[in-house]
Formats: structure tokens, C-alpha cells, sequence
């Protein structure tokens, strides 16, 4: 594997010539490289699709045996926490069933899209509207507008072929992940570019940053692994999640996490501009 200046990783393979006496003056062999990246991606991607419809044959029936008795027990939930008194013992522990009840229905969800298959959109999605729109609503939602330094970084007329909802799918889990690993106070930047440089450069790039403690190198292999998680609360899909949407989406996503702090997220959507452009008109 060979680390570009850009980031991107290349896989190259080579094979060695052996030249006979009086073949080339000054030379004893010939190497001649060959660049295997989309090849091993091609793989990747191959592997990753397999699971997923493994996945997804799974998901149908977990939904029907979960989610019906789910929705019966909240709906008793709430019939029994009319008939008791606030801010007594049995309110306590209804509201505990209530919280356990809605950890089980967020991991349905989480499920659900992981392991179901991306649709493919006709039109073109603009980053300049869905970007500072879902980070407004991710303030909102986590009450973080004053205490997190934002900063987002967008160069205009930025167009991917993506339903919205699934790149603010994707935009959430990732700010959310950086919120979770910032101290009161820190920063976290969001930007999105054309690549200047390599087979990308005619795609479309988002980078989110942030600069917490960061991610231990060991973990960096496990980090897209679903149900894997370090933390206390959540269920480990977040990242899984990104990484199946960005995939499908024929896109890359890379993870940077120096050893003095801090994490960047890095993804590539190759899309070609021109084609984004003229779907969205």
C-alpha cells in the first residue's frame, strides 16, 4: 500500500523482470508496478454488499417479531402513567421501562438502516443547504449552539446524486460522534471541497474535524465494525452506518487521528460535477 500526498491510500502490485546478459546495458531487471486500488476496493465493496443483504434478510423478521409487541408495551406504558402519582416510586420506574423501551426502538432504527439497501437518487443534493441546515438541527436537538466552537467551510455549488436524508444521515452521526469526544469548548469544523488532485479531483470531498482526545490507532480498524463501541451509551451502528451509505454511494471514507489529539473524518464521493449539476436543474 502506498500513502498519496493527498491521503488517499493506493494498493499497487509489481512484478520483477529479469534481464539476460547483453539484453540492456547497465540493467539486471525491469520492475513494473501496476495500481490495484480499484480492484481492492471493488473487493471491499463486493464483501460489504454480501453482509448487507445477509443483514437485510435478517431485518424483516427482527421488525415484525420486535416492533409490534414494542409499540403495544409503550402504549401501556403510557396508560399506566395516567393512573399514577407523579414523582412517585411506581412513576420512577415507568419512566426507567419507558427509557429502556425507546434504547429498543432507536436500535430497531439503527438497524433498520444499516441493513437496509441505499435508493438511488435521480437528483442532485446541495451541500450548502443540507450541511448548515442538519448542524443547526444538531444544535438544537443537543442544546450545544453556544457552549461548541463551529466552524463550516463550504465551497460553493457543491452537488452529490444523494437522497438528502441519507447525507444528513450520514452528517448527524459524524458531528454527533465529534460532539460526544469534544470538551465544553471545543471546536469541531465541518468542510467540503472539489479534490484538487488524483482520481477524485473531480468529486466532491467533506471533511469533519474535531479536536478531542482523538481515536487510539488500535481501535481505528474496528471503529466501522457494527455494534462496536467504547462508550457507555449507544449501540456502535453510528459509524457502520456512515460507512454502508457512503459505499453504496460508490464514496470513501477515511479516518485521521494524529497522536497529540483530535479525529478527522474524511469522505470522497466521486461523482462527476458537471453530471451533478445538470441533475439538479
Amino acid at each position: 500500500a502506498y500513502q498519496h500526498p493527498d491521503g488517499q491510500t493506493l494498493y499497487l502490485g509489481f512484478s520483477v523482470t529479469y534481464l539476460g546478459e547483453g539484453q540492456a546495458s547497465g540493467l539486471e531487471k525491469i520492475i513494473t508496478f501496476k495500481d490495484l486500488t480499484q480492484i481492492h476496493e471493488m473487493e471491499d465493496h463486493l464483501r460489504q454488499m454480501d453482509r448487507l443483504a445477509m443483514m437485510g434478510q435478517m431485518a424483516a423478521g427482527i421488525v415484525h417479531e420486535i416492533k409490534n409487541p414494542l409499540a403495544s408495551i409503550s402504549g401501556s406504558i403510557q396508560m399506566i402513567r395516567e393512573e399514577l402519582k407523579e414523582d412517585g416510586p411506581g412513576d420512577r420506574l415507568i419512566n426507567l421501562v419507558s427509557w429502556e423501551v425507546e434504547k429498543l426502538d432507536t436500535l430497531l432504527h439503527d438497524f433498520l438502516t444499516f441493513a437496509r439497501p441505499s435508493q438511488p437518487s435521480g437528483k442532485g443534493v446541495d451541500l450548502g443547504e443540507v450541511i448548515p441546515g442538519t448542524i443547526e438541527l444538531i444544535q438544537k436537538n443537543k442544546g450545544v449552539a453556544g457552549t461548541i466552537q463551529w466552524e463550516v467551510d463550504l465551497e460553493p455549488n457543491l452537488v452529490l446524486k444523494m437522497p438528502p436524508n441519507e447525507l444528513s444521515q450520514i452528517l448527524w452521526n459524524l458531528v454527533t460522534n465529534a460532539l460526544q469526544a469534544v470538551a465544553e469548548g471545543g471546536h469541531i469544523r465541518v468542510s467540503g471541497r472539489r479534490p484538487r488532485e488524483g482520481r477524485f479531483r473531480d468529486g466532491v470531498e467533506i471533511r469533519i474535524r474535531d479536536d478531542g482526545p482523538g481515536i487510539p490507532e488500535a481501535q481505528w480498524k474496528r471503529i466501522f465494525d457494527p455494534f462496536f463501541t467504547t462508550k457507555e451509551k449507544g449501540l456502535g451502528l453510528g459509524l457502520s452506518i456512515v460507512q454502508k451509505l457512503v459505499s453504496q454511494h460508490q464514496g470513501i471514507i477515511k479516518v485521521s487521528s494524529p497522536p497529540e489529539g483530535g479525529t478527522e473524518f474524511i469522505l470522497i464521493f466521486p461523482q462527476p460535477q458537471e453530471k451533478a449539476l445538470t441533475s439538479a436543474e
